[in-house]
């Protein structure tokens, strides 16, 4: 039988083939470009957090302004008594700490009195309430309504405070963040604190003191020992070549051209290896942050980190090491967080870092929370004190001429009392002569039932007639004076709360259940 046929060059295409597969092993064991390409994104998704670029998604409320505008209305419309309660004795338009020896027995009054003290600062001054009213488009309100709804803002801006205490004690200013302090937390935690240039100068802010002087003593340790205490210094190691490269590492999250400067990690990285690094993150886009999306950045890095036995990486290794080469490793080295380990990738100081801000954000946007819904309960109750004022217009005016009798009838008492001549008391309508038997002396008293029909007259714009509802003391007296009165018109007196009163509306009695229903 002849022989089979060869086929010439079939060994050396085989050869061809073994070292096509052996090369292409090779190269897949080494450092290649773009092999960090996914841990510098989500690196960098942090650092473009850094130097004021992150905002807060969600600020505070005006509930501190609303409570301010609410005790500046009320101390507006207050007597002229209760605002001399704030007067420094040698600067009277000058309010005063408070005076602890002259209410001690108000308890609550310490705590509350700052803020009324800022709202009395102003209106102290000439014309203080007048531009509050002005402030508060309450200019056009005549005094007697101002008199009559002042017992309801009294109630509405007490309300008000009670609010206000249950929302700050539950939302205090110590869980608020505001957009500098948040720029100081993340600054921290990136670049070692608030960096005089962006990107750093220099790397003393970056590490902590390196076990070595060499790449292991700067991107290896434990998460105690790791001199890579900033989220900068990770970018660093998983994305500059050591000095001594041989391959492609340079090239590792940037195909291109590659990171030009090598790092010679015999010492700290000079500002130049600083730099490249940092700037292949965005540096200029601004992001409003929330809890929840710094956790899902933070969670983009924690994700690649590779735990294996005996060890934790985030970023390419080759055979375990992260030399800055392409035949060790362009990574970040955790040894004490192996599959084996009770230790947490929150023990790595950035990461913590960063996870105790998610945290402080979140009770951040609570509070926020708890702070707005009672600041719209505040804006609310400063409408009702202009619903109060264009609502009960009749009622107020009316009870307000009633509040203006009991001080007549006090100045009738005292103009009776200085009359020494008898001819002079019994001209006055409202006074008698008490001792026949004498023209002179002290005798002038006054006359209650001219007093009473003058009062009532008073009262009711001189409509009506007949003795003042409130002299009377007894049930059946007070319900006979309406003995004239029709069927559909409004009865002169009524006995209430053991009192007889005035038909007018019990304005006090009504915006009591006004508060109520608050």
């Amino acid at each position: 039988m002849p022989p089979l046929p060869q086929r010439h060059g079939s060994h050396l295409q085989v050869v061809i083939v073994i070292a096509i597969v052996l090369t292409t092993q090779t190269a897949r064991g080494n450092i290649a470009a773009d092999d960090n390409v996914r841990e510098r994104g989500a690196l960098c998704g942090l650092i473009e957090l850094a130097n004021g670029r992150a905002a807060l998604e969600s600020s505070d409320s005006q509930l501190g302004k609303d409570m301010a505008d609410l005790l500046e209305l009320n101390m507006s419309l207050a007597d002229s008594s209760w605002l001399d309660i704030f007067r420094q004795t040698d600067a009277r338009e000058k309010p005063r700490d408070f005076p602890e020896a002259e209410f001690r027995e108000h308890k609550d009054w310490p705590g509350r009195w700052p803020k009324w003290k800022t709202a009395a600062e102003s209106l102290l001054k000439a014309d203080g309430q007048k531009e509050a009213l002005t402030k508060h488009k309450l200019q056009a309100m005549t005094q007697e309504q101002r008199v009559s709804i002042r017992a309801a803002v009294a109630r509405i801006t007490a309300e008000a405070e009670a609010i206000e205490s249950l929302a700050t004690a539950d939302a205090p200013e110590t869980h608020l963040l505001n957009d500098e302090k948040l720029k100081t937390l993340l600054n921290e935690q990136i670049y070692g604190g608030n960096p005089d240039a962006e990107p750093p100068a220099a790397a003393t802010k970056l590490f902590t003191s390196p076990t070595a002087s060499n790449r292991a003593g700067y991107c290896d340790g434990t998460t105690q020992t790791n001199a890579a205490k900033t989220v900068t210094v990770a970018l660093i190691c998983i994305c500059t070549a050591d000095q001594s490269k041989a391959g492609s590492e340079q090239k590792a999250c940037e195909h291109t051209t590659g990171l030009t400067t090598d790092w010679n990690a015999a010492s700290a990285p000079p500002a130049t290896v600083i730099s490249q690094a940092v700037k292949l993150c965005d540096l200029k886009t601004k992001h409003k942050l929330s809890a929840a999306s710094l956790e899902s950045r933070l969670a983009a890095v924690t994700g690649l980190i590779a735990r294996k036995s005996g060890q934790a990486t985030l970023g390419k290794t080759i055979n375990g090491a992260c030399t800055g080469k392409e035949d060790g490793g362009m990574c970040v080295k955790y040894s004490n967080l192996g599959t084996g380990s009770t230790d947490k990738v929150t023990d790595i100081p950035w990461v913590g870092g960063l996870s105790a801000i998610a945290t402080q954000l979140r009770q951040h946007e609570e509070a926020v929370k708890i702070r707005k819904e009672a600041a719209r309960q505040l804006k609310a109750k400063k409408q009702l004190v202009q619903a109060l004022l264009y609502t009960e217009r009749p009622q107020q005016i009316e009870t307000a001429k009633h509040d203006k009798n009991a001080p007549e009838t006090e100045k009738v008492t005292k103009n009776c009392a200085v009359i020494e001549k008898a001819t002079e008391c019994r001209k006055n309508g409202n006074c008698k002569w008490t001792k026949e038997t004498d023209e002179t002396g002290k005798h002038c008293e006054l006359n209650t039932t001219a007093a009473a029909q003058q009062a009532t007259q008073a009262g009711t714009g001189g409509t009506q007639t007949g003795k003042k509802c409130y002299y009377h003391t007894k049930k059946e007296a007070c319900e006979a004076e309406n003995k004239n009165v029709k069927a559909d018109e409004k009865s002169v007196c009524g006995w209430i709360e053991e009192k007889c009163k005035g038909s007018c509306f019990d304005l006090d009695k009504k915006l009591a259940l006004i508060g109520v229903a608050l």
